[in-house]
């Protein structure tokens, strides 16, 4: 029983390597994954700028 559990085991591990690999594949052929990473590096530089602008956070209470 235990050798059928891990031998199911290594085919749904070997599935979802199989399947993130073909998800990674479609990314880059469509140019997803480029503009997801243009997207989040926008996305950090504008957030680290406003929190440059922020005032300091609450002083502590004497």
């Amino acid at each position: 029983m235990e050798e059928k559990s891990r031998s199911y085991g290594c085919f749904l591990a070997w599935e979802q390597e199989k399947n993130i690999e073909k998800y990674l594949r479609e990314m880059e052929e469509n140019g997803t994954e480029k503009r997801a990473l243009e997207y989040a590096h926008k996305f950090l530089s504008e957030s680290s700028e406003l929190e440059n602008k922020l005032e300091p956070p609450y002083k502590p209470l004497d």
